[in-house]
Formats: structure tokens, C-alpha cells, sequence
């Protein structure tokens, strides 16, 4: 059987979790799924998939270093919130993620992270940020 759902708060605050892979099979995660799990260091969206993300998602994952997105991956309803970063579908359903830290909006040039592999890989402690013009 394929997992669809990540129920509301189903792993918060779990401390042993340090990565988790999102496979393209689900369709929808609930507020708080991932909340609060303060180990967690990477995490892996895979696709094509369209996700209806919830905000507080990956409230207080403070080692959150790593993300993993697949290049086909969407968001239904956004924006999504990830620490500094903010992740939209844009016109046509193309990802865009912004850091908004530092009290300035500045959209990611995404081709920079592309690994040729069909996903990007973002270094989130990275404060040396590419930004389109």
C-alpha cells in the first residue's frame, strides 16, 4: 500500500529523526507533521507530486541543513515556510523559493542548484545566496 497522508503532528518532536525522503505518492501533509523534530537534517521532496503543505510543517527543526527537491515537485497551496526560505508555485506551477531572512525578499536562482540528476539540493545554513535579478 502507497502512503498518501502524513496525518496532523504524526512525528513532532521526535528527536531520532534526522532525514526523511517524502515519497510521490503523497498527495497531502498535515500542520505539524514534522514539527519540532530538532535533529532533523535533511529532508527529501520527490515528485512529480503536488502537495498541499501546511504551515508549521518544520517548526522548530533548527538542524534542518539540507533540502532535496525534485524539479517536477509543486506546491497546491502556498506559500510554504521553512525557516528563512519561502517556497511558491508560480505561474505555470514552476517552484520558486525565496530567503525572506534578514528582512528582505530575495528570489533563488534554482538553475544554481540544479544537480543534473532531476533535483535541486539546497545547503540551508548557506549565507551566500544567488539571487536572480
Amino acid at each position: 500500500k502507497t502512503l498518501k497522508n502524513i496525518g496532523y503532528a504524526a512525528f513532532r518532536g521526535c528527536k531520532n529523526l534526522k532525514q526523511i525522503e517524502i515519497p510521490d505518492t503523497v498527495q497531502h501533509i498535515s500542520p505539524n507533521a514534522f514539527a519540532e523534530c530538532s535533529n532533523m537534517a535533511s529532508i527529501c521532496l520527490s515528485g512529480p507530486i503536488n502537495l498541499d503543505l501546511q504551515e508549521l510543517l518544520l517548526y522548530g527543526c533548527h538542524s534542518l541543513k539540507q533540502l532535496q527537491i525534485s524539479k517536477d515537485f509543486r506546491i497546491d497551496n502556498g506559500p510554504f515556510q521553512f525557516g528563512r526560505y519561502r517556497m511558491v508555485s508560480a505561474d505555470g506551477g514552476h517552484l520558486q523559493i525565496y530567503d525572506v531572512g534578514w528582512g528582505m525578499e530575495k528570489k533563488l536562482d534554482l538553475d544554481k542548484y540544479d544537480t543534473g540528476k532531476g533535483y535541486y539540493l539546497l545547503d540551508l545554513n548557506s549565507r551566500a545566496v544567488d539571487i536572480l535579478g
